[in-house]
């Protein structure tokens, strides 16, 4: 995702690694003025779930 918002840019979504065995993981947060996410196979749902959170919050902001 590219961000359209300032907010993105501002690091509004630290990222965060949660590592729980090697397949199953999840890396998401916003580098470069854009959202990144990588998982294991069997986390899409919850790397989605952190992107959604992710657009909510910069939703949220002020302009």
């Amino acid at each position: 995702m590219t961000p359209r918002s300032r907010a993105l840019e501002e690091g509004g979504y630290p990222r965060r690694d949660i590592n729980r065995t090697p397949r199953d993981r999840v890396r998401a947060g916003i580098s470069e003025k854009a959202f990144h996410a990588a998982c294991g196979s069997g986390n899409l749902t919850e790397a989605l779930a952190r992107f959604r959170s992710c657009a909510m919050r910069v939703r949220r902001r002020p302009r």
